[in-house]
């Protein structure tokens, strides 16, 4: 079945022009896949259900790797996949065992963050389908230059003895395309599909086998591709598009299919509101470039002495567009071209102006109350009230108590030396905790004690009833 290019500059609606032909699919009940970048497959749904009305088995938004995910686990070709931190044991292993062949890279291999940075090279090697016979293979032609010919034999090996370590028992998720990719002829279903490609700046050799896949199994397949034109003589920002245009009209031709007259889009529908806007994407990269001569007023410089400077500039900005123009806040966005060096001062700043904000920033999953609270319980469930845990129970937060409470709980966890079997036994619990504040001159034992059992009873009862619900359950539905 045909390729389709669809192209056209920033705004001219190549992603309306997607959804679009998706939501006719939709009322001709056929099937249609949305495939976008992993960063932007949650608005990408959030649209396609705007438009559409539903996502369901036929009508989907996803990514390459999600859709690997999806279709190797219906045929039944996904094995359990390791994470980064056995992919990191699966490379010391293999350099363990390479020790005594190693001489350039002896010495990084005892380093810590080594196994870091090879991982990163080999997930590269996989995204270009770059195989360890291909590596080892080109040494043979670098005899102009040994010391990196050892270095690329050196890489190979370490490779070659990676992918052994896995030993058919475990799946790299950067296979994952490749292993779609031999899968994809084998699901009949996906012959009537059509797959529309959004929002791609470059593919790479996994991606573009993947779309030959779906070439040659009988797919439309509808690529956009943010460009103003496909001429291969494009040198400037949009060669790298240009060049994509070229791979897909190379890989169509081998693959043996048709390929459409490509769709241009011209309107810029993006700024008909705007024609300073209108302009500089116009004549961003034209040489010689044609001055704007109107006065503007959706663009403006700001030169300041310092950040701090730039910052305050930026909320009173900010402020007086909320007052005069109405918008939410949630509206506005800032875009810094280094995010650490702005963020401390943006904290410090917009709460004097009162302008809430949120900064796109990683974040550790692990490190937040809810997620503490919830791994925290597991480990209760799982392996019994181990000190370490319940103390991170505590701290989550979640456990009922108040702050003050969950910190004396603690304390005297800590001073009483409070093992599994003390917390089920409120006369082991007590005697402890009389022993502990005997002493006590400001409060008595007695009270001290009562006010203990009750925040262990409003921690411990919760947890207990879920235990018994766990253990009465059957079924997982049940749970």
């Amino acid at each position: 079945m045909p390729l389709r290019l669809v192209y056209g500059a920033a705004g001219t609606g190549k992603s309306t022009y997607c959804m679009d032909e998706i939501f006719r699919q939709a009322q001709k009940k056929k099937t249609a896949y949305l495939i976008v970048p992993e960063q932007y497959s949650h608005i990408a749904e959030t649209e396609l259900i705007d438009r559409v009305g539903f996502l369901s088995e036929d009508i989907q938004a996803t990514s390459f790797q999600r859709l690997s995910y999806q279709i190797l686990m219906e045929t039944g070709n996904l094995r359990p996949v390791i994470d980064s931190a056995g992919k990191g044991m699966m490379i010391a292993r293999a350099l363990h065992r390479l020790g005594g062949e190693l001489t350039v890279f002896r010495g990084a291999a005892e380093k810590p963050g080594f196994t870091k940075v090879l991982s990163d090279i080999i997930t590269e090697f996989k995204k270009a389908q770059t195989t360890p016979e291909q590596l080892l293979q080109c040494t043979e032609e670098l005899d102009d230059n040994p010391l990196f010919r050892q270095k690329l034999t050196e890489l190979g090996k370490i490779y070659e003895a990676y992918d052994a370590s896995l030993m058919n028992k475990f799946d790299d998720a950067d296979d994952n395309l490749t292993k779609l990719a031999r899968t994809i002829p084998c699901v009949p279903a996906l012959n009537k599909a059509t797959f529309y490609i959004d929002g791609f700046f470059r593919f790479t050799a996994a991606e573009l086998e993947c779309i030959k896949a779906f070439l040659q199994t009988g797919a439309d397949v509808i690529v956009t591709l943010c460009t103003p034109m496909l001429s291969r003589e494009n040198s400037g920002i949009f060669a790298p598009v240009t060049q994509n245009a070229a791979a897909l009209y190379n890989l169509a031709q081998k693959a043996c299919v048709q390929v459409e007259a490509p769709v241009c889009l011209k309107r810029r529908f993006r700024f008909e509101q705007s024609a300073e806007l209108a302009h500089l994407e116009e004549q961003y990269e034209a040489y010689p470039s044609t001055a704007y001569t109107a006065p503007t007023h959706d663009i403006a410089l700001f030169s300041a002495r310092d950040v701090y400077r730039e910052v305050i500039y930026a909320a009173v900005q900010i402020k007086k567009t909320v007052r005069e123009m109405g918008i939410a806040y949630r509206d506005i966005a800032i875009i810094a071209g280094d995010l650490e060096l702005y963020q401390t001062i943006i904290k410090t700043v917009f709460p004097l102006y009162e302008i809430p904000v949120f900064i796109d920033t990683k974040r550790d999953l692990l490190g937040q109350p809810v997620m503490l609270m919830f791994f925290s319980l597991l480990r209760i469930l799982t392996d019994g009230f181990r000190t370490p845990d319940v103390l991170s129970y505590l701290k989550s937060g979640y456990s009922g108590l108040s702050e003050e409470d969950a910190d004396r709980l603690e304390n005297f966890v800590l001073q009483a030396n409070i093992r599994k079997q003390d917390w089920f036994s409120e006369e082991r619990f007590t005697q402890r905790a009389n022993t502990v504040f005997q002493e006590a001159e400001d409060v008595s034992a007695s009270e001290e004690t009562g006010r203990l059992l009750v925040s262990r009873n409003t921690f411990l009862s919760p947890i207990l009833h879920l235990r018994e619900r766990f253990a009465s359950s059957k079924v997982l539905r049940d749970r």
